[in-house]
């Protein structure tokens, strides 16, 4: 069964971003607007896999939560936001990735 994601707030752009084979941040440039961050991300996996991790933690390709192609994470917590963190679940088998902050 497949879950169709929502969120609340007013939805920013859509923008599609890559996983690299180095941990990092989902731009300021989609997860803030006007100074203010967002209070929701959706992030959609279309290829490939990822991993997350939060709170300061650096995934790897062998630590963190493991999302795959077409899996849907939805963040409702503006630190969880802040301090995403994303990597190739596989060395240079990047993902595409849909993102939208909701403010």
């Amino acid at each position: 069964m497949r879950i169709v994601q929502t969120f609340s707030g007013n939805p920013g752009a859509t923008t599609k971003v890559a996983s690299t084979n180095t941990a990092a941040i989902i731009s300021t440039s989609i997860t803030q607007s006007g100074g203010v961050l967002a209070k929701t991300l959706l992030l959609t996996v279309e290829t490939f896999s990822i991993r997350i991790a939060f709170g300061g933690t650096v995934p790897t390709t062998s630590t963190g939560h493991l999302l795959k192609d077409g899996d849907v994470l939805r963040l409702d917590n503006r630190k969880a936001i802040e301090t995403l963190r994303v990597i190739s679940g596989t060395t240079d088998a990047h993902a595409s990735l849909q993102v939208t902050a909701g403010f």
